[in-house]
């Protein structure tokens, strides 16, 4: 295999691994990456190795170790693999900046915390869902795949706090959704004011959760399941 090949295969498997809610095992890898780049995963090219399997089964285990060695994935348990935390990624969910610059980058972190939560929950979670009005509602859970969501959220880290509001809003009065309306310690009082004032219908539904118990639940959670694994409950 050509080495651009095997560099995005190895790329695939980095995505893969980082992409996953949960640690993920070396045979689950195996088949999200043939779903990923199955051009990259002939079954027909055997490997030299001695055992009996495909070369580019082979090529992944060599970018699992290789990734492994740059110390960006790490090893749970026996097969098991998840993203390795790093320094940034660590300042990141620590220290939630509001600079303008910075603000959009932990918007989005914020917003995959929420699906990723939704996704150990069980629940059937969905970034950016389309309200009748055109909007985007960040997440929303739904108990069913198909049904309407019961929890809508909106990260807000400054900004505009009326229209991530009237998005919760117009969730409630649609969907009969709780709106969650997810922002820093520093604006939960002005949120609060927003909701008593133009948005009091919802006062009595909405839940104000900061950044930082996000952050807390989502770790929780995620240990919860590593252990479940370990002790094959799951």
């Amino acid at each position: 295999m050509a080495t651009a090949n095997r560099k995005q295969l190895r790329e695939a498997v980095y995505e893969v691994i980082r992409s996953a809610a949960i640690p993920i095992t070396k045979r689950e890898i195996l088949s999200k990456v043939k779903a990923k780049v199955p051009h990259l995963c002939d079954d027909s090219i055997p490997c030299t190795c001695g055992r009996n399997h495909p070369l580019w089964k082979h090529l992944v285990a060599w970018a699992i170790l290789h990734l492994k060695l740059q110390k960006l994935i790490r090893h749970v348990q026996r097969g098991v693999w998840e993203i390795a935390p790093s320094e940034e990624t660590t300042t990141k969910e620590l220290d939630i900046e509001e600079r303008p610059a910075s603000r959009l980058k932990n918007h989005d972190l914020i917003k995959e915390l929420i699906y990723e939560i939704g996704q150990l929950k069980g629940r059937y979670p969905r970034k950016e869902h389309p309200l009748d009005t055109g909007e985007l509602v960040d997440v929303t859970w739904r108990r069913i795949e198909r049904g309407n969501p019961y929890a809508a959220f909106e990260v807000q880290i400054g900004g505009d706090f009326f229209k991530a509001l009237a998005k919760l809003k117009h969730a409630y009065d649609s969907w009969n959704s709780r709106p969650f309306l997810v922002t820093t310690e520093k604006y939960r009082k002005k949120a609060m004011e927003w909701v008593k004032g133009s948005f009091h219908e919802i006062a009595g539904e909405i839940r104000i959760v900061s950044l930082e118990e996000i952050r807390k639940l989502h770790k929780l959670l995620k240990k919860a399941r590593e252990i479940e694994q370990k002790l094959s409950l799951l």
